[in-house]
């Protein structure tokens, strides 16, 4: 999903990301907690932000937008998708984004949770 988005960012005049391993973790979490609700959005089942949950794992930097969608496909159609929908976009597209994490967990039903955070000038690891 890197690849794709930075093609996309790229195309759109702006910098590239990287990976946040920590940026990741957090990702991965909070998909977690959506799966476990049956629900997509924002807030953990704790009432928690992404900006509450990304330093938990680590992340030292600010986060600038979270995205999450319910879809068992390929990333690169969530990733289109995200794209398609303006508000998505604009998190995606963020001119002050340098990281990125990104996570999908998986139902037993074969339904993923997918949740990519963007952020800056936190920690790469």
């Amino acid at each position: 999903m890197l690849s794709a988005l930075n093609t996309a960012r790229r195309s759109d005049g702006q910098g590239p990301l990287v990976i946040s391993e920590s940026l990741c973790r957090a990702a991965l979490s909070h998909a977690r907690d959506l799966a476990g609700q049956g629900l997509v959005g924002h807030r953990g089942t704790d009432g928690s932000t992404p900006a509450m949950r990304a330093p938990r794992t680590g992340f030292d930097g600010r986060v600038l937008g979270e995205v999450v969608a319910r879809a068992p496909d390929h990333e690169v159609s969530v990733l289109r998708d995200w794209l398609d929908q303006p508000e998505s976009r604009a998190v995606l597209l963020d001119p002050q984004a340098r990281q990125m994490g990104v996570a999908r967990h998986v139902t037993p039903d074969g339904m993923g949770w997918w949740v990519l955070l963007v952020g800056t000038g936190g920690d790469q690891g």
